[in-house]
């Protein structure tokens, strides 16, 4: 009996991301891709929280609870618009659009 392309072992990586996950052959590629984005969203992220952390440090703790409310805020009315254009703008723009407007954002702030 012969084996489907999709159940040929294309590496040992498709075999381990398989064996971890319900993942198609064909699928390998965009998993890959995403968990690289979101690896560099996470490590932007934690080059940043030290910059965060000494700025809050010369603040009072007025200031800085002023800054957690301000953040949530913020962050809760990004969310809501985000949910009102994923819901009128196809998703396959709209998702590269948001990280190529972090990208852009991260290198502006470096």
């Amino acid at each position: 009996m012969t084996r489907s392309p999709s159940e040929n072992d294309k590496g040992q990586l498709g075999r381990i991301t398989r064996a971890l996950a319900k993942v198609e052959a064909n699928e390998i590629q965009a998993v890959l891709l995403s968990f690289l984005m979101v690896f560099v969203l996470m490590a932007a992220y934690f080059m940043l929280r030290p910059v965060r952390d000494a700025m809050a440090s010369d603040w009072s703790r007025e200031e800085v609870g002023v800054l957690w409310t301000v953040t949530f805020f913020v962050s809760l009315f990004a969310v809501i618009a985000y949910g009102f254009v994923i819901s009128r703008i196809p998703f396959h723009r709209v998702v590269p659009s948001v990280y190529a407007f972090f990208s852009v954002s991260f290198f502006a702030f470096y």
